[in-house]
């Protein structure tokens, strides 16, 4: 599926936002013949769905897809041609979402933390300058949204006390003729309706309507708010963002075209000739920031397995360096798996490491038959040591080739992208098949060499 947010000016209404949407909806329908459902969605929700938020000027939409053998466009291909279309119509922004999920947070995501909020959104808009120009970062855009515009009613007390009006009384005028108030139930077969009171929308348009409203006293008459208060035009903040208790503002982006780690590299490059006042500081966030975590907990976890790879080893080989000899087979590995990467024009990301994983317990399997078999020859024949290396990489060249053939043959159709969601694993595949592919062929000839010496 595709999803993706749509973002008007602050302080549309809410016809001005449907006619947007429908706009949207029929570029989506003319665009996208792959799509097997749409749902927008935008303005507040009212229950439950009033709790995840929602204004006239967000929406988002979701659209399903056919399956991937029934389309010949990728899902990305289609989001791309759509940001094409999309981004020509004025006065919205687009935040696409990599395929499902509520993120918060872009592909890669610059934040700024500061004190003063206008000065970590001047940061932010020259930030912002910087993403534009670096390839591959569309969807380009803010975390805070801009001040909502708001009247504000000031009531004269002393004037009102004169005609015996209270400011609960006078608001409550207010909130009726605007808002709203339910005066009463309706009820019908069991079920009940709220009927609620308020001016029809040709009255409650601006400033001046406002001032027109009349207000009853206790005595019968009706005096005009005009009057009794005065109203000012105002910016009011729609949320305020904080981060490890401080002012935050993120400018957020997706990726189209390159890969994420890539992006990062030529993002920091360009984000060092910033320069950022003494008690600013940013960090890269969004999914580059789980990626370098990944990465990290991955490469521990590789250096984890290679340790407790050897230790069973020595214990089975009741010798130390054996394995260590053995463990010469994990660096050949990962020449392949880099062979791999560059044949296929796979990026380095988090199968792939898991992949790496997986090749440190498979590829010293051909290093333990083989140097069990030449130590076995060494201590129950009178073979020398050159002799025994020779026959022992003879005799075992067909195990070797066997158990390494089962798993490249098997990896193949994942390696292919052949099936649904075959996209995700084909980089592991693709890894554990070149790793090996070399580390077979290295291990006949360098184990024994490392053997002998």
């Amino acid at each position: 599926m595709i999803t993706f947010d749509v973002t008007a000016e602050v302080g549309i209404s809410l016809p001005e936002m449907n006619q947007i949407m429908i706009e949207v909806e029929e570029i989506i329908v003319e665009e996208v013949p792959e799509m097997t459902n749409l749902y927008l969605n935008f303005g507040a929700g009212e229950g439950f769905a009033s709790m995840v938020g929602g204004s006239n000027n967000t929406a988002s939409v979701f659209i399903s897809l056919l399956s991937k053998d029934e389309r010949e466009r990728s899902q990305f291909d289609i989001e791309d041609d759509l940001r094409e279309k999309l981004s020509k119509i004025p006065g919205i922004e687009l935040a696409f979402q990599g395929g499902g999920g509520f993120m918060l947070e872009g592909d890669l995501s610059v934040k700024i933390f500061g004190q003063d909020l206008n000065e970590i959104k001047q940061l932010s808009t020259e930030i912002r300058k910087i993403m534009e120009d670096v390839p591959g970062l569309v969807d380009i855009n803010y975390s805070y949204t801009q001040p909502k515009p708001e009247y504000r009613v000031f009531i004269d007390r002393e004037r009102a006390s004169a005609l015996g009006l209270s400011v609960p009384q006078i608001a409550n005028t207010i909130n009726t003729a605007i808002q709203g108030s339910i005066v009463s139930l309706y009820r019908e077969r069991g079920e009940e309706y709220n009927v609620t009171v308020r001016f029809d929308r040709d009255y409650r348009q601006n400033k001046e309507d406002i001032l027109q409203i009349l207000v009853p006293t206790a005595t019968g008459k009706q005096i005009p708010l005009s009057n009794l208060v005065t109203v000012g035009v105002y910016d009011g903040p729609t949320e305020i963002n904080r981060e490890d208790q401080t002012r935050v503002v993120s400018v957020n982006a997706s990726t189209s075209g390159r890969d994420l780690q890539s992006i990062r590299v030529d993002l920091e490059r360009q984000l060092k000739a910033v320069p950022f006042p003494p008690d600013v500081r940013y960090e890269i966030g969004g999914t580059a920031e789980e990626q370098q975590e990944s990465f990290m907990y991955l490469g521990i976890a590789i250096l984890v397995s290679i340790v407790l790879v050897y230790m069973v080893m020595a214990s089975q080989f009741e010798s130390l360096l054996d394995p260590f000899i053995i463990l010469f087979t994990i660096p050949l590995a990962f020449i392949g798996v880099i062979g791999a990467l560059l044949i296929t024009g796979t990026t380095i990301g988090v199968t792939v490491l898991i992949g790496g994983m997986l090749l440190v317990g498979i590829v010293v399997n051909n290093g333990i038959v083989l140097i069990d078999y030449i130590n076995q020859l060494l201590n129950k024949t009178d073979m020398k040591l050159y002799e025994a290396i020779v026959v022992g990489a003879k005799t075992r060249l067909r195990p070797v080739l066997m158990t390494a053939m089962t798993t490249i043959l098997s990896m193949i159709p994942l390696a292919l992208k052949l099936g649904s969601g075959a996209e995700i694993w084909a980089p592991m595949a693709r890894a554990v098949i070149g790793g090996l592919i070399v580390s077979t062929f290295l291990t006949l000839y360098f184990v024994p060499v490392i053997f002998s010496f």
